[in-house]
């Protein structure tokens, strides 16, 4: 007696599921920053700040390894290709959002570093550059990871929609209408990929 295997994945399944789950975490990420309405401590973003920059900073050794690995691969097969392609085009969004947090994390400094200055105007005026600086970097690093998120969505739904489909003989009870489309159903307009 035989055990019943579960059925085999579909092509791309594993690859559309990684890509997924680097995007949602993408996505966290960027919904997690801090928000300028949200007017935390300097000690609040600090924590906040070291958490995200670690985090996105080995997501993106992880990015790079994955490179790495695909490169060592021989003969990789094409849904595998297309996965890296998608992971390493994330890589610049998610550079540029760690670009940014670099500078909020110089803005915060700066302003640990006046908070013991005696208050002055010349003191207000540099600790409302510095906040609106900060406001608008993390506002920034905000839309690049939420860009490198929604490229990773789109990319895991082409990924399985242009998956090589097994190939199947036609069954005899299949008319030739339906085994072959004809011409009006190959050239239908695609809607936009979701």
């Amino acid at each position: 007696m035989t055990t019943p295997q579960p059925p085999a994945a579909s092509p791309g399944l594993v690859e559309r599921m990684y890509l997924r789950s680097v995007a949602d975490r993408l996505y966290g990420a960027a919904d997690d920053l801090p928000r300028p309405d949200l007017r935390q401590t300097r000690r609040d973003i600090s924590y906040d700040l070291e958490e995200h920059l670690h985090s996105l900073t080995k997501l993106l050794a992880e990015i790079a390894l994955q490179n790495v690995r695909h490169s060592r691969t021989t003969n990789p097969d094409t849904l595998a290709r297309r996965r890296i392609g998608s992971l390493t085009r994330a890589a610049t969004p998610l550079g540029l959002a760690l670009a940014d947090l670099g500078e909020v994390l110089t803005q915060v400094g700066f302003l640990q570093e006046i908070a013991g200055h005696p208050r002055t105007p010349d003191r207000a005026e540099a600790v409302r550059s510095a906040r609106e600086v900060l406001d608008d970097r993390l506002d920034s690093a905000r839309g690049y990871l939420t860009e490198a998120s929604g490229q990773l969505h789109r990319d895991a739904e082409r990924l399985t929609a242009s998956a090589p489909a097994r190939r199947m003989s036609p069954t005899p009870s299949a008319t030739p209408a339906a085994a072959h489309p004809g011409p009006h159903l190959l050239s239908a307009p695609r809607g936009p990929a979701r």
